[in-house]
Formats: structure tokens, C-alpha cells, sequence
């Protein structure tokens, strides 16, 4: 798990942790506490690198 937070750190991957941090930071300071969800889970994305990313998670194109 160690490798997985520590590896293939890009663009993206800062843009979304980065993006998270900014939601709870807004959160906190407008005190709209809903906020902090989806902060939680952008960071999460970052942190972890889930999600699709360069149409790994697209269905194949079978043309027969």
C-alpha cells in the first residue's frame, strides 16, 4: 500500500489532491459541511490513484 501512495505521482494526481484540500478548506470556512464529502473523496482518488484514467475503465469496441 506503501508503494501505491508513493508511486506514479503526476498532473493530475496533484490537481485532484489539490482540489480536495480546496473543497474542506472552503467547507470549514462557509461552514457548508457537506462540502467535506466530496473533498474527502477527491482526496481519496489522489491518494490511492483509483478512478479511470487514459479510457482504462472503457468498454471494448467489438465491430463485427
Amino acid at each position: 500500500m506503501i508503494h501505491r501512495l508513493t508511486s506514479n505521482w503526476n498532473v493530475f494526481r496533484f490537481v485532484r489532491l489539490a482540489f480536495g484540500i480546496m473543497l474542506i478548506f472552503q467547507a470549514v470556512e462557509v461552514r457548508n459541511l457537506w462540502l467535506i464529502i466530496p473533498g474527502i473523496i477527491f482526496i481519496g482518488i489522489a491518494l490511492f490513484n483509483a478512478g479511470c484514467e487514459r479510457n482504462n475503465c472503457a468498454l471494448p469496441n467489438n465491430k463485427r
